[in-house]
């Protein structure tokens, strides 16, 4: 009998552990909804564009340093 509610009381606490930590998970999950459902779509927008805009600055650049002739790779 006592090695049954040994067992039980362990299952218990194990069950308490993991239900503690899925509340824990449902409230950071709640959160990230709600920062993201709050996002501004404008701002969200313009930040995406100026991403773009630096991307395609960066690819010209490195294209402008990196341009060699064909006399140049001959050399």
């Amino acid at each position: 009998m006592s090695d049954a509610l040994t067992a039980s009381g362990a299952r218990h606490a194990t069950v308490g552990r993991t239900l503690q930590a899925t509340q824990m998970r449902l409230t950071e999950l709640e959160a990230t909804r709600m920062s993201t459902e709050e996002a501004d779509l404008a701002e969200a927008a313009v930040d995406l564009q100026m991403q773009q805009l630096n991307y395609q600055a960066a690819l010209a650049v490195s294209a402008q340093a990196l341009q060699t002739s064909l006399l140049d790779y001959l050399r």
